[in-house]
């Protein structure tokens, strides 16, 4: 029981260190999208939109780091910048 613990405790911590490295990368992969959007001329994204983006890019990105590039994507596609 204390080993299963102990893993789990070490997987979590993966989990967190890999989002906070995201979390860094974020407003690039955030810029990069919003060209890819631009470039396929869409003027919001859906989520298979950044699905294909993610894909296109070879990237191995976590739930909440598509979650977060598709929300900040869209708000800079409506704003225009």
């Amino acid at each position: 029981m204390l080993a299963e613990r102990e893993i789990r405790r070490d997987e979590e911590n993966q989990r967190k260190e890999r989002l906070k490295k995201e979390k860094e990368e974020l407003p690039s992969l955030v810029s990069q999208c919003v060209d890819f959007a631009r470039m396929n001329n869409l003027k919001r994204l859906t989520l298979s939109d950044v699905d294909t983006f993610v894909m296109e890019k070879d990237l191995d990105l976590m739930h909440e780091t598509k979650r977060a590039i598709y929300a900040m994507a869209n708000v800079k596609l409506k704003s225009g910048k």
